[in-house]
Formats: C-alpha cells, sequence, structure tokens
C-alpha cells in the first residue's frame, strides 16, 4: 500500500496511454479504388462511374379501333405511363369517333430491374371528353406487360385489347410500338443531364458523410477531455488496481507529489 510521502510509483503517462489505445483502436480499412481511409471517419469510397443501368423507353401511341362510343359524337385523348406519378397525354382526336388516330411518341425513363421484372406494365387509357361542366369518360384501358413487349433497339408493333372500366369486357383495340433509344441516348441533352446530376448527388452524399464521421470524431474527442477533469479540478484520477482499500491516486495538473486517499470503490475508473 502506498503512504503518502514515500517513493514515487512508477504510472505511465497518461497521453502515451492514450496515443497507444487510439493506436489499436484504429484499423485500416481498404476497398476498391482509391478512395479508401482508416481512421475514426470510416470507409469513403471514391466516386463511382455513373451506372448505365437505365433505359430511353419510347412508346407511341398509333390508334384505336372500335370503341365503345359515348354519344353521337366524342374527342377522345389517350393517357399512357409506366409510373403513375409520371403520365403523359395525347392530342384530342375530334374526327375518329370509335377509330381515333394520335400516332403520338412518349419516352419514359425505365431502370434497367424494370425491363427485367414480370410486374412492370404499360398503361394507356382511352377518355372521351366530356360536355361542359362534366368530366371525361373513361372509355377502356389497355395494359401490356413490358417483359412480353420483349422492347429492343428496333421498333415493334403491338395490338393491345382494350377492356372497359367497369365490366372489364374486351371493347375495341389499341395499337402501339415500342423501342429502346440506347443506341444514342449518351448523345442526348437528357443523358448528359442525368450524368451530371447523378455525380453531384453522389459528391453530396460522400461528403455529407465525411462530414458526419468528422463531427462523431470530435464529439468523441470532447467527451473524453470532459472525462478527463471529471470528479477533480486539479487533475485525473483511477483507481488503484493493487489495493484491496478502495484508494484512489490524484495526480495533480503541476506534476505536484502523488498523494493518496481513501474512498469508496463506486467511483469509476475513468482511463
Amino acid at each position: 500500500m502506498s503512504v503518502a510521502g514515500t517513493a514515487t510509483p512508477t504510472v505511465p503517462d497518461r497521453a502515451s496511454v492514450s496515443r497507444s489505445k487510439s493506436k489499436s483502436k484504429s484499423k485500416s480499412i481498404s476497398g476498391p479504388g482509391s478512395g479508401s481511409r482508416s481512421g475514426s471517419g470510416g470507409y469513403y469510397p471514391s466516386l463511382p462511374p455513373f451506372p448505365f443501368n437505365f433505359h430511353l423507353l419510347e412508346v407511341t401511341v398509333i390508334s384505336a379501333q372500335d370503341l365503345q362510343p359515348a354519344g353521337r359524337s366524342m374527342q377522345t385523348y389517350a393517357v399512357a405511363w409506366i409510373d403513375p406519378s409520371s403520365k403523359s397525354r395525347t392530342r384530342l382526336d375530334a374526327i375518329g369517333y370509335t377509330d381515333p388516330s394520335w400516332n403520338e411518341k412518349f419516352v419514359f425513363r425505365v431502370e434497367d430491374a424494370v425491363l427485367r421484372s414480370d410486374t412492370s406494365v404499360v398503361s394507356v387509357e382511352i377518355y372521351a371528353r366530356g360536355l361542359v361542366f362534366r368530366s371525361d369518360n373513361l372509355l377502356g384501358t389497355a395494359r401490356a406487360l413490358i417483359s412480353t413487349l420483349r422492347p429492343s433497339l428496333a421498333t415493334q408493333f403491338h395490338a393491345l385489347q382494350v377492356r372497359r372500366p367497369s365490366s372489364l369486357r374486351p371493347q375495341g383495340i389499341l395499337n402501339i410500338a415500342v423501342s429502346l433509344l440506347d443506341g444514342y441516348a449518351k448523345s442526348l441533352p437528357l443523358y448528359q443531364d442525368l450524368n451530371r446530376s447523378y455525380n453531384v448527388r453522389e459528391k453530396t452524399r460522400i461528403d455529407s458523410s465525411k462530414e458526419k464521421g468528422r463531427d462523431a470524431a470530435k464529439r468523441r474527442t470532447e467527451r473524453k477531455q470532459s472525462y478527463k477533469h471529471k470528479g477533480s479540478s486539479k487533475g485525473w484520477r483511477c483507481l488503484n488496481p493493487a489495493t484491496d482499500s478502495g484508494e484512489i491516486q490524484i495526480k495533480p495538473i503541476d506534476a505536484k507529489p502523488w498523494v493518496v486517499k481513501r474512498v469508496s470503490f463506486k467511483e469509476p475508473c475513468l482511463d
């Protein structure tokens, strides 16, 4: 048991202990690319290349035949979509009656997984324009699985069955054409804008992760500094494991001789 006034016991310097602990906890993390880092910040990959995993699907709504008449005369239009949040509408056909013709093209951006999915569909609804103060009448709906259409670089024509909205009975035919624009998609301004926006978004995400890592490291450092002087304004203290009497040693910051005091074992050992 140490006694005040005797030889000073050998205790490792706290700065060297902190450095050794930080070295042991810090593990070098490596990964593919040149963006690997080590330390509390973690691994931040270098900016990945733009993923060419989306396609431009062109859908042409050509015409329809034998639609359900909604009156003596009607003006019809079609609404096409793959994603319900993004729909496209054709112009009005005022002379075709039950056999309207539109011949309008729509380009949809679809992911590679959408083309391979067994549940992704192209949907087209045909409406008759209502009279004044009346809503438009839904004449029928046509749907087709993208996997069954098998879109390719060559334009393919398909005839889809139009079904009534209430009874789902077949009533009319819808003629469409589908093709992929991947052959010259890279040269389109839309493709270049998507590429640029993706790179900016990825760089922002990585910078945000780095900033969060630096903030977390700063908070850990401040917490350690607050623990260092907790319970004593003169220095740091820790339970002495060499004794059973609950002695603790207080080392003043100004490097004065060691002083031994008897305290309870319930006080935490802060190192």
